[in-house]
């Protein structure tokens, strides 16, 4: 949602950089929830989280054609496994290792690949054409 549609129009009016970080901040206080439901500090790491995966998730988005199929493909790689094998919700700061791993290594493949798609990043206004894949 915040890919396909908040980033998306925000884009249009604002750099990149801009509207990364208003859906971003959008996107964490979305997952505020999660302080009541995993306790503080698995709550809080997990909204910061959110927060730091962001930038990733709106690179490959916009590099790749505007498809949300890249970043929602990555958010499930990150949570998915976290999901699945913690059934009790007090067990979830047990992942945080886990989790600290997949930030590090989407920002690595991020500043790995984004100097090669700099030349690629429309200026403010100019969003790049949907793919069909996200219609």
């Amino acid at each position: 949602m915040h890919r396909g549609f908040l980033f998306r129009h925000l884009r249009r009016a604002h750099s990149f950089g801009a509207a990364a970080a208003i859906a971003g901040a959008t996107f964490a206080t979305q997952h505020l929830y999660l302080v009541a439901v995993i306790g503080l500090v698995a709550g809080l790491a997990s909204v910061a989280l959110d927060l730091l995966l962001t930038f990733p998730f709106v690179c490959f988005y916009e590099h790749g054609g505007c498809s949300i199929l890249p970043p929602a493909l990555l958010h499930t790689g990150s949570n998915a496994p976290v999901l699945l094998l913690l059934a009790d919700a007090e067990q979830v700061s047990l992942a945080m290792p886990y989790l600290a791993t997949v930030l590090g290594v989407l920002y690595a493949a991020t500043v790995v690949l984004v100097p090669a798609w700099h030349n690629h990043v429309p200026p403010r206004g100019q969003v790049p054409p949907r793919s069909r894949v996200s219609e």
